[in-house]
């Protein structure tokens, strides 16, 4: 069993425009910004902070705060609403509300589409809502609406860049969680030739030893120890290991699931002694962590090293 780093889901987003409420169609006839629009500006920054921080009850609340404003000043169909809404999906959506987070997605993906129709917004953030819903569906199992999802947030990203001539760093998640959802489908070739893809973007973007890179090559070396690959399993975990290390030191937690995934090729290929004795350090990292005995992560270990010690036991009276 291996250990996947979850899916990249892109954060809130504050306004990147002065005077965010005035539509493109307004722009000649321009009004400076009512009390209100600071109030409802600064409860979004407020919202983003406090994502940031872990803390999505606040945010939610924050944001929810700032539709209400958004609504009553501007009517339910407005630009900035579509944003807001976006910004609840993903909070939503990080604090496993699913149900919540497709129903409030599907409203700001209809409002942000009504705008592009009517030439109201450039609805830059497009790509983060069909992104979102992509990832709703993926938890949800339904894999080729992901996929879909996906595709769509790709083409968009991809139309952005010819426009302004640079890539967009979020093609390296939406591409990493496509070969996620190919993954999970069992079409295995389109889920490696995906995340090779987005490993050529993340190269291009960070250089070698970034976190994005790890992330990507644990899911590859998990795919290829599903195919049966132990020698490349080996060397994407081994790498992944090295890249966490250089990146986020050598006691951070998120080195134990790399240790993790490297005891499972042990495992796999009978090597039940380095299985053991590498499922131990992940533990111990853990441990160090603050982790508790009934944390999932550390319950999957100790499953693990018993497993083994099981099979070292039977062989022994072999």
């Amino acid at each position: 069993l291996t250990l996947w780093p979850k899916m990249k889901l892109p954060p809130p987003i504050a306004f990147e425009t002065d005077n965010p409420y005035q539509d493109t169609n307004e722009q000649n006839n321009k009004q400076p910004p009512r009390k209100s629009d600071h109030v409802a500006l600064e409860l979004i920054e407020n919202g983003v902070h406090y994502y940031s921080m872990g803390n999505y009850n606040k945010a939610l609340k924050s944001f929810n705060s700032a539709l209400s404003t958004q609504v009553t000043m501007y009517g339910k169909s407005h630009s900035c609403v579509s944003h807001t809404l976006s910004n609840l999906g993903s909070v939503y959506l990080k604090s496993g509300d699913i149900e919540k987070a497709a129903e409030t997605l599907k409203e700001a993906l209809r409002l942000k589409l009504l705008n592009l129709q009517s030439n109201s917004s450039k609805e830059s953030d497009i790509s983060f809502v069909l992104s979102n819903l992509g990832s709703v569906c993926l938890l949800k199992g339904l894999y080729d609406d992901a996929i879909n999802y996906y595709q769509s947030a790709l083409d968009n990203l991809r139309e952005s860049t010819k426009e302004n001539g640079k890539d967009n760093p979020f093609v390296v998640d939406v591409l990493y969680n496509m070969g996620r959802a190919y993954s999970e489908k069992g079409e295995i070739e389109k889920a490696m030739s995906t995340l090779a893809e987005s490993l050529y973007h993340a190269r291009r973007s960070h250089g070698e030893d970034h976190k994005d890179i790890a992330d990507i090559l644990e899911k590859v070396g998990a795919v290829y120890l599903h195919r049966g690959m132990l020698e490349e399993a080996m060397q994407a975990f081994k790498e992944v290991l090295r890249v966490t290390k250089i990146t986020l030191g050598d006691h951070h937690p998120d080195i134990a699931p790399s240790l993790h995934n490297i005891a499972a090729v042990h495992e796999r290929k009978g090597e039940l002694k380095q299985a053991r004795d590498i499922y131990i350090q992940a533990l111990e990292v853990y441990k160090r962590n603050g982790f508790r005995n009934e944390d999932r992560s550390v319950i999957t270990v100790r499953r693990n090293i018993s497993s083994v010690e099981r099979r070292m036991s039977t062989l022994t009276l072999k």
